[in-house]
């Protein structure tokens, strides 16, 4: 489709400072970016493409799909669009036989019976075709089991029925929708549904998705947008422009620093060595000692060479120490974590240092100390041992990069040597070491990445160093901070070029997971900025909406409703019937409480404690909140706790709800007001965008 020159979206910057109070406006500027991530959850996907089973994923790319592998949809599938030509219909084995290779003969009917008559016709020629292709495809493959995902039926519309098993990565790129004949790929469809599913416990516990049209309704508003915010060349701006570079740049080089570990293993051998120093249990003899002039007392006889056991029984018979209760084994992971980290390093009948605890001080003495197999710590072991292999293995190959594009100036390198610099002069500040070499034009470094030379002069160096302190450098100089900042600094510079160069090389930039994930980013940004320039600015909110907003639902900025009770807690559901009714015939619940049979014990340690004060009614459970709507003082009501006792429950006390003071919910409210008057203004622009920008939905029905 030709770029239209008159857009159909007009820039109205209205400026909402014109109408509204400084204090508002700045509340607005607070909280638009809570509303662009809103509109995210909205509308945009929630992560890069990842399909199951496709090789080469890092544990954040991998979708973790709680709906079943072989979840399917159904697709209406034009079947002379060129979208659908690559679209299996059939395979063999894992050979696809596509829509494509069956068009041609199916178009010699249509030719023929251009009309509804034909579709008979077609759905004929089309098994015919199918079928003869089918018994080809298995010439020699005796093993390849043929599946058929076509309904073999086509409409008079021209339409064929497809049942997709969404993540399987033939149809990875088959189209679901369509904007402006723009695709929107199965993939895409397939990793959003997934991730919606899994983040829903309702969805999780029913075995059922959420909506899959309402998601796709999602898909179809940011391709809206971005083509909208593209024909009005917001993906030429600068700003945007810069966003995009930089994230394909830094993406680039992690998909690059990722392959370094692809083919890494887990060490199973320094993965027991961690997991034995961390499933460790300790016991201790440990004390407390309130008051501080104690602990100073007993840290100085234990300092002077003191028996432990002596000076702890002295001090806890005068009342200065009290022991500990524990003379069993405690896991290390249970130990206040000071306690943990100083018996980690001490051999056993060792005493601690005196040391500060919550309620004073303490000291301990390590008993013993065991391992103890636990499930838990081999998963955190081998968490420590995979993080340290990768951190390793990532070193060790930038390590490699700056060794094979990188030429010192070595003489510079030596001048700008801070550990030196601080050993001649140990009073010298941070400001004095680096004016030397503010104005040092040599070059620093050099990068020969094949196509071009790239360099770092010494100025550069300093002045990216001075950026780092956010809070001036006129302070001492702290040596092994500033040099290993530098080091930071020019290997990051070393790196982003030579590595760069190394993943084109590799071909990385031309990957479809690389291009995917960089296309999926400038949707957003694209979003982001239309959402910015274009419908924000069109929101307005007065102070008349806010109050009668207030005033329609005083009810939900309410305090809740706060009970006095009193109840009887019955095992026999009749018994409490009986005490009920006796209750709503008027008689005394103190009579009822001295004259009913059934009761259970008030301490036993299963009773709800409805009596604990006064209570707030959105505090008690669900179900109870429901039975006691409406209640006024002296009503009663029957209330059943699932799998436990059955409750007569008095009211002797109801404090009905009060509005909240409007200056106290007033900000609540416009925050509330403001976000659905931008979603509200996003979907009238997208209504009208869809009468410019043609889109089709092929999604029609969904199955478990």
């Amino acid at each position: 489709m030709e770029e239209r020159p008159d857009h159909f979206v007009i820039v109205k910057m209205k400026v909402y400072l014109n109408s509204h109070t400084l204090e508002e406006t700045l509340f607005m500027i607070r909280i638009y970016h809570l509303i662009i991530a809103a509109l995210f959850l909205f509308c945009l996907p929630a992560a890069g493409l990842a399909f199951g089973g496709m090789d080469h994923q890092h544990e954040d790319d991998k979708a973790a799909p709680t709906l079943p592998q072989d979840y399917t949809v159904r697709l209406q599938v034009p079947i002379f669009s060129e979208l659908f030509a690559e679209t299996p219909v059939a395979r063999v084995g894992r050979q696809p036989i596509l829509l494509g290779e069956l068009t041609p003969e199916l178009k010699e009917v249509h030719k023929e019976m251009p009309s509804a008559i034909g579709a008979p016709a077609l759905t004929q020629r089309f098994n015919q075709v199918l079928d003869r292709l089918i018994a080809e495809h298995s010439e020699g493959d005796e093993e390849g089991e043929a599946v058929v995902y076509a309904d073999r039926t086509i409409s008079e519309d021209r339409v064929l029925v497809v049942n997709i098993p969404i993540f399987d990565p033939l149809f990875m790129f088959t189209p679901v929708a369509s904007v402006n004949e723009e695709p929107i790929p199965m993939g895409e469809f397939a990793q959003e549904l997934g991730a919606m599913h899994a983040e829903t416990e309702e969805a999780v516990a029913s075995g059922q998705p959420d909506n899959p049209a309402e998601l796709l309704e999602r898909l179809v508003i940011v391709r809206l947008v971005e083509q909208e915010a593209r024909n009005m060349g917001l993906d030429e701006q600068g700003m945007v422009k810069r966003q995009v570079d930089e994230f394909a740049e830094k993406t680039l080089l992690y998909e690059l620093l990722g392959m370094q570990v692809d083919e890494m293993t887990l060490d199973a051998e320094e993965t027991q060595v961690v997991y034995k120093d961390i499933s460790l249990a300790a016991k201790l003899d440990d004390y407390r000692i309130p008051k501080q002039e104690d602990a100073e007392a007993l840290r100085k006889a234990l300092k002077e060479g003191a028996n432990f056991d002596a000076l702890m029984a002295k001090a806890v018979k005068e009342g200065k120490a009290t022991p500990g209760e524990e003379d069993t084994f405690i896991m290390f992971k249970n130990l206040l974590p000071q306690v943990a980290s100083m018996a980690s390093g001490m051999e056993v009948g060792e005493v601690s240092s005196v040391f500060r605890v919550s309620n004073g001080f303490a000291v301990f003495r390590l008993v013993d100390r065991k391992f103890v197999d636990d499930p838990a710590a081999l998963k955190v072991a081998e968490k420590i041992t995979w993080d340290q292999q990768v951190a390793d293995r990532t070193k060790e190959y930038l390590n490699s990069v700056v060794e094979q594009y990188a030429v010192f100036n070595e003489e510079a390198r030596n001048d700008l040597n801070m550990t030196r610099i601080k050993e001649q002069n140990p009073e010298i500040k941070l400001s004095k070491a680096l004016e030397q070499f503010q104005d040092d034009q040599r070059v620093f470094v050099t990068v020969d990445t094949g196509e071009e030379t790239h360099t770092l002069r010494v100025n550069e160096l300093i002045d990216k160093l001075e950026k780092m302190y956010f809070h001036g450098t006129d302070i001492a100089l702290n040596a092994k901070e500033a040099d290993d900042r530098l080091g930071k600094i020019f290997q990051d510079w070393i790196f982003r070029l030579g590595g760069t160069a190394e993943a084109k090389k590799l071909g990385i930039d031309q990957s479809l997971k690389y291009t995917l994930k960089v296309e999926e980013f400038e949707r957003r940004t694209l979003f982001d900025h239309f959402m910015q320039k274009i419908v924000v600015p069109e929101v307005k909110l007065t102070e008349e909406e806010i109050q009668q907003y207030y005033e329609e639902n005083k009810e939900e900025y309410s305090t809740p409703a706060m009970l006095r009770l009193e109840s009887l807690a019955f095992e026999d559901r009749e018994d409490a019937l009986a005490a009920f009714d006796k209750l709503q015939k008027g008689s005394d619940f103190k009579w009822v409480s001295a004259n009913t049979g059934g009761l259970v014990p008030s301490d036993d340690e299963n009773r709800l404690a409805f009596e604990s004060g006064i209570l707030s009614l959105t505090s008690l459970p669900k179900k109870f909140q429901e039975s006691a709507e409406g209640i006024e003082t002296g009503d009663s009501i029957l209330y059943s706790d699932p799998g436990s006792y059955h409750y007569v429950v008095y009211f002797q006390k109801v404090y009905p709800p009060e509005p909240k003071p409007y200056e106290q919910v007033r900000e609540q409210i416009l925050e509330k007001l403001y976000q659905e008057k931008v979603k509200e203004t996003l979907m009238n622009y997208v209504d009208q965008l869809k009468e410019h920008y043609p889109t089709e939905i092929y999604l029609k029905v969904s199955q478990g």
